[in-house]
């Protein structure tokens, strides 16, 4: 700190004396040697300090390579794995607090179904034949249903939010957006990692992975595995009750990559699960506020799923070839205090079982210089089975519901131009031409 004056003799003096002066010479040195000290601890603490976000990349345009998201024409929103765990996102219900214009809620009569909205653009319904307005995408596999939807996160690669309407690349029922989720590949490495959380209710998550090489790299092999105990941490004020919104879930994902040839990759990806606990916890707002609530049947919510994607991709002289086939499965089963009393006045039970199988095939390459061509043709097949029971006043009512089967198919194509230098100087030259001789005349 530089003062204003030094005492001399009982006088104020502002002049410094001979030492000072010599300090005052060395104080440029010292500030150079400490700036560099400085410097190289922070290039220190930088190197040792991992960045949790290098570059913003995408996959959302299916061109088979990532691509920065500032170079994608829409609205993007890409969170990967390292910032899904700073975040400490645990399922894609979360992810609605950290993005803008979106809201990944469920639906409440069951738990794992979706009631996503993006931008307004939403549905609110469990029942299996009223088609979303966002679409979920796990691996490129479409999920044709709300159910087993909002699940546990498990190794994550990287999770893309789109915005706006999206049927261009997705086909149906993306009038609102996509949401794209990709499970983390292996490396080619031996590696792995396991985590244990513990939250009051009480709740206990325990989640790992493991990946390792075989065949000299020709086969490369990963495991995920997640297991969730929930005790519940709401509290049933009816005569009886006690701790509601228990739960047990755990997912399995192995995923096997092979390299036949130098240019052909074949990844295989499964997936198995199941999460089985207490209905919802259901409140009637009329008689209770915050999160008191009393009812006479808490109900149970059982989920199970299980999926297999194969993605092929043939890399060629003037750009790649890929195939992604899916086959999944979700059976759901709940029952629900709907009146949210303590009388049992309406009960719903309902029982859904979905079956897809779809496949897209998409070629990307350079049709010049400046095109880049992305065509491509899609099906899908979807069973879906719904039962529904209704118990008024402890009368049960006869099951009713509906069978569905709907395919659907398309194709698409989308080129991208990429003007070179030269035709924007050209083009810069014509405009100013233009503008002088209006200046002019």
């Amino acid at each position: 700190m530089l003062e204003q004056g030094r005492a001399i003799g009982g006088k104020a003096s502002c002049l410094p004396s001979r030492a000072d002066r010599r300090a005052l010479l060395a104080l440029p040195i010292i500030c150079v040697a400490f700036a560099g000290a400085a410097d190289a601890q922070q290039e220190d603490s930088t190197a040792a300090t991992p960045r949790l976000l290098e570059e913003v990349v995408t996959t959302a345009s299916k061109k088979g390579v990532a691509e920065a998201a500032q170079d994608v024409v829409g609205a993007v929103s890409v969170l990967d794995g390292a910032r899904l765990d700073a975040l400490h996102v645990n399922d894609i219900e979360e992810l609605g607090y950290s993005l803008p214009n979106v809201a990944f809620d469920g639906i409440g009569t069951g738990k794992g179904i979706a009631n996503f909205s993006i931008r307004g653009m939403g549905v609110a319904g469990s029942i299996p034949s009223i088609d979303p307005t966002v679409g979920v995408f796990v691996d490129g596999m479409y999920l044709g249903v709300n159910y087993g939807v909002i699940m546990d996160m498990l190794d994550l690669e990287a999770v893309e939010v789109l915005r706006g309407p999206q049927g261009l690349l997705f086909g149906r029922n993306v009038i609102g957006g996509a949401v794209l989720l990709r499970s983390r590949r292996p490396s080619g490495e031996s590696s792995g990692y396991a985590s244990v959380r513990q939250a009051s209710g009480p709740e206990t998550r325990l989640a790992g992975a493991a990946e390792h090489s075989f065949m000299e790299g020709a086969l490369d092999a990963r495991l995920a595995v997640s297991y969730r105990d929930d005790q519940g941490w709401f509290d049933n004020d009816a005569p009886g009750g006690g701790a509601v919104g228990a739960e047990t879930a755990w997912s399995a994902r192995p995923i096997l990559a092979f390299k036949p040839t130098e240019n052909l990759d074949i990844t295989v990806i499964l997936e198995r699960g199941n999460s089985d606990g207490d209905g919802p916890a259901t409140q009637n707002r009329y008689r209770y506020q915050g999160f008191d609530f009393a009812i006479d049947e808490v109900g149970f919510s059982d989920v199970d799923w299980r999926h297999v994607v194969v993605e092929a991709e043939r890399r060629l002289d003037n750009g790649r070839l890929v195939n992604v086939f899916g086959l999944r499965g979700v059976g759901h089963e709940s029952l629900a205090d709907i009146d949210s009393t303590t009388q049992p006045i309406f009960h719903l039970w309902a029982y859904t079982d979905q079956e897809q199988v779809s496949n897209e095939l998409r070629y990307t390459g350079w049709l010049s210089d400046e095109l880049e061509l992305t065509v491509g043709a899609y099906a899908f097949d979807q069973k879906i089975r719904y039962r529904e029971q209704r118990v008024i006043r402890s009368a049960s009512g006869l099951p009713f519901g509906g069978d569905q089967r709907h395919g659907t198919a398309g194709a698409f194509a989308n080129v991208d131009m990429h003007p070179s230098e030269r035709w924007v100087a050209r083009s810069r030259g014509v405009f100013g031409g233009f503008r002088t001789s209006q200046e002019v005349h």
